[in-house]
């Protein structure tokens, strides 16, 4: 899926999908963060983290353009597909 929008992005197509990979790559942050860790405290530590990233994420997703479908842009069914 973020393929999918870096390719929106980098076309110069859909400005929204920027906003979409600066989210996604505060979730690669948090995996960077705990590799090498033991299962358990990835699992304790990424929740944890990524909890407060994810509420406003999945708002934000719900308030943009992206909830909007239009027949014309691929980018609501990227957003449908990321929930």
């Amino acid at each position: 899926m973020r393929r999918n929008f870096y390719e929106l992005a980098a076309a110069g197509v859909a400005p929204i999908a920027s906003k979409t990979l600066k989210h996604i790559a505060a979730f690669y942050a948090i995996e960077k963060e705990i590799r090498g860790r033991s299962a358990k405290e990835c699992c304790l530590v990424g929740q944890q983290k990524s909890r407060p990233l994810a509420d406003p994420f999945e708002g934000w997703l719900g308030t943009s353009r992206l909830s909007s479908p239009k027949e014309s842009s691929p980018t609501p069914s990227l957003a449908r597909r990321a929930s």
